[in-house]
């Protein structure tokens, strides 16, 4: 695969995604700090204590025309059932974080 057909399949036509993949966002919710890099690592940090990685490889779910799904799986499996790894997906409609929500996942909305 070229360079150039594996940014489009990742940042899509004209890499029109590509600036998301060079911002990270924070926030916080209750005890936890969340760092969302949306085609980067996903991570939860509970005050205090180490960052738990909830999501790293980036692939799409779902491309539009309204609403773009971003998949980031093979996070840690810390405190999650059977040894499962966290995922997290990041759905892109307005480039503005609206919601993150997290048992073994994390969904962020831009």
């Amino acid at each position: 695969m070229t360079e150039s057909t594996y940014a489009f399949q990742l940042y899509g036509p004209g890499a029109v995604f590509y600036k998301l993949s060079t911002v990270c966002l924070e926030t916080n919710a209750g005890k936890y700090v969340y760092s969302v890099c949306p085609f980067g690592p996903v991570k939860q940090t509970e005050h205090g204590r180490l960052a738990v990685v909830i999501g790293s490889r980036a692939k799409w779910l779902d491309r539009g025309p309204s609403v773009y799904r971003l998949l980031l799986d093979d996070g840690d499996s810390t405190n999650c059932p059977a040894g499962q790894h966290r995922q997290t997906t990041v759905c892109v409609l307005a480039f503005v974080l609206i919601a993150v929500d997290n048992h073994c996942r994390l969904i962020a909305l831009y």
